[in-house]
């Protein structure tokens, strides 16, 4: 039988930093959290898929809140629009760039890619998280 303070997990982050953001949300809402995973996901940030992400975990008692908490904040985040601060336009898409390069010595292609975003309206693009 569950014990409704045993730690479960409430949601996973693929960076520890996202991690930490939502533990403070959740304690600034008087919800005791921790992290799990972090430490490893900081030395070898490839792991991440391999351990199924950074865990926030909760109380049992605590989690229908907790998530409650996430998911308006997610929300509140995902209504804030975008603007060009080129043009001021909110007509912004989000993208990525690739960049494919191969080493001699490494028989197979090695790629980097970053996030960006680019106006619709004048063509400006610009680095999401420079």
């Amino acid at each position: 039988m569950n014990n409704p303070r045993d730690p479960i997990v409430v949601a996973t982050y693929a960076g520890y930093i996202e991690a930490n953001l939502a533990r403070l949300r959740l304690e600034d809402e008087g919800i005791e959290a921790s992290i799990e995973d972090q430490n490893l996901i900081s030395i070898d940030p490839l792991l991440v898929s391999a351990i199924d992400g950074v865990k926030l975990r909760v109380r049992a008692e605590d989690s229908k809140a907790a998530i409650a908490i996430l998911k308006a904040h997610a929300q509140a985040v995902a209504d804030i629009p975008l603007h060009c601060p080129r043009c001021d336009s909110t007509d912004v898409a989000r993208g990525w760039h690739f960049a494919f390069f191969s080493l001699l010595w490494i028989p197979f292609p090695v790629g980097a890619s970053r996030r960006w975003l680019r106006c619709k309206a004048c063509k400006h693009a610009w680095r999401e998280n420079p």
